[in-house]
Formats: C-alpha cells, sequence, structure tokens
C-alpha cells in the first residue's frame, strides 16, 4: 500500500504532470554542446529552460549520453544574487504552473480547452520542477532570509551552485549543465 501511494504522489509531480512548452522541443532535444533561447518578455523562457534543468538534475532525460542520470554539477547563474532567488524558487517552490484537480488525479489545464476554462477558479499552483523529496539534506544559502541560495544537493549525487554575474566564478570546475539566466 505505501508503494501504491508513493506511486500516486509521484505521479502528481510537477514533471510528470508538466508537458514541454510550445517551441521548446529543438531545445530539449538539442545535442549541441551550448544552446540559447530568445523570445519575447513574459512568454515562458525561464520556465522552459527551468524545466529542463529540473529533468536533467532529477535523472528523468533520455539517457543518450549528453547528461549524467546521477552525481553531476550544475551552475545556475543570473545577473544579481537577488536574481538566484527567482532561480531557486523556479526549480524548489510551487506555484510556477497551474493544475487542476481531476477524477483520476491532477492535469496542467489548458486555455485552448473549454472544459478547463469553465472550471478556472478551480486552477490551483501546482507543484515544485524538483520535489523535496529529491532534496538531500540542508539547502546552503548565501543569505537564508532573502533566500538567496549557494548550492543544493540532490538524492541523486547532484549538486546545483548558484552564482550572480557579479561573483568570482570559481576555476577548475567541470560543470555537467550550466543555465545562464538573462544573460
Amino acid at each position: 500500500e505505501s508503494i501504491l501511494n508513493e506511486l500516486r504522489q509521484r505521479d502528481g509531480e510537477a514533471l510528470a504532470l508538466i508537458e514541454e512548452l510550445p517551441g521548446m522541443r529543438e531545445f530539449y532535444l538539442s545535442m549541441a554542446g551550448e544552446n540559447g533561447v530568445i523570445g519575447s518578455n513574459r512568454a515562458g523562457k525561464s520556465l522552459g529552460v527551468a524545466m529542463q534543468v529540473a529533468r536533467v538534475e532529477t535523472g528523468r532525460v533520455a539517457d543518450d549520453g549528453r547528461f549524467p542520470k546521477e552525481g553531476g554539477v550544475a551552475a545556475l547563474v543570473g545577473p544579481s544574487l537577488k536574481h538566484l532567488r527567482l532561480l531557486y524558487h523556479m526549480l524548489f517552490k510551487g506555484g510556477q504552473f497551474k493544475v487542476l484537480k481531476t477524477a483520476t488525479g491532477w492535469k496542467v489545464p489548458k486555455y485552448t480547452d473549454p472544459e478547463d476554462v469553465a472550471r478556472i477558479r478551480e486552477w490551483e499552483p501546482g507543484p515544485a520542477l524538483i520535489p523535496k523529496r529529491m532534496v538531500a539534506g540542508n539547502v546552503s544559502w548565501e543569505d537564508v532570509k532573502e533566500e538567496i541560495p549557494t548550492s543544493v544537493r540532490l538524492t541523486n549525487g547532484w549538486t546545483i551552485y548558484f552564482f550572480s554575474f557579479e561573483s568570482e566564478p570559481p576555476r577548475g570546475v567541470f560543470w555537467h549543465l550550466a543555465w545562464l539566466d538573462e544573460e
């Protein structure tokens, strides 16, 4: 029974619910060493990239050799320390997208579905892209009150480091993944 409950809970996690954003498929499947995403303001670029980062860091990407399933190292870089809070929230806090309760569980509602739109008042904030069960221990903070992280270690061995453009970059570190937001 506990295993079934765990499976039901995991079926309701963000990465099991959310679909790729329009126009991001090429980005998700690209084998290029460096990729960029451009688009208009509020178009969903950061959420689309955060989805891919969360998939990589939780081992939910295709096993095509691009990223390790376990033990990887990621650098998330933003223009300022306060921007790092946004990156942290994008990955580890809920509410980045909406969900709707159905007879069988949860789903991401669509504005193009009249039944979903009719129930818009029932839409709720969605879960975090990286669930709490994946966080190993405590988050290391630059400023705990302001929620500005320095690193997060996941249960699968991935370590996520947060840097601002203002900080001195570390030397001699191999990154499996780097996200430069608002470059």
